[in-house]
């Protein structure tokens, strides 16, 4: 489970607490790519995906799919997926990344599944910010994408979960060169 209180203001004055998670096709060829997602629990507000093209917005519970697209080998993609929370509250989603297969002119059935990730999303004065931490650091562990800690990371992209003395906790992503 991967924990978000981080939140912004967007350009239409909408808070907002992104994921910052990307998807890399790591083979050698061109992969078909989307997801589907489930929204377990949403207080208030609006849970939104823009992956891997079209975005889509959803404010009740239930299982949705976020259509595909082209992956180029190597190529990257922004999740682009956030909450926007209206009020103090939580919101919980599980992403499931999937695979497609051509069946006919324009026709995609689903290949198989990838990493499913579980995305909690928390605002208000429940949540820790960036900004009001002031206690010390716990501890720092580093995680692969798949969530398998990692004793020393490399190069690559990571989760890096901190854990501060109060027991509050701040999960991101980070890119180590």
């Amino acid at each position: 489970m991967l924990s978000f209180t981080d939140y912004e203001i967007d350009a239409f004055g909408d808070i907002q607490i992104p994921i910052n998670l990307w998807v890399k096709n790591v083979s050698d060829a061109p992969v078909q790519g989307g997801g589907q997602y489930a929204i377990l629990s949403i207080s208030n507000g609006a849970f939104e995906t823009c992956f891997p093209k079209n975005c889509i917005r959803q404010t009740t519970l239930g299982t949705y799919s976020t259509g595909n697209d082209n992956f180029a080998p190597g190529e990257s993609r922004n999740m682009m997926t956030e909450w926007f929370p209206t009020a103090e509250g939580t919101c919980q989603v599980t992403y499931q990344l999937q695979t497609y297969r051509k069946m006919g002119t324009n026709q995609w059935m689903l290949d198989g599944d990838g990493p499913m990730i579980t995305l909690d999303f928390s605002y208000g004065t429940t949540a820790v910010h960036n900004n009001q931490v002031q206690n010390g650091i716990m501890s720092e562990a580093y995680y692969d994408l798949q969530g398998q800690l990692v004793a020393a990371p490399v190069h690559g992209l990571y989760i890096k979960r901190t854990v501060y003395n109060d027991g509050s906790h701040k999960t991101k992503v980070t890119v180590i060169r």
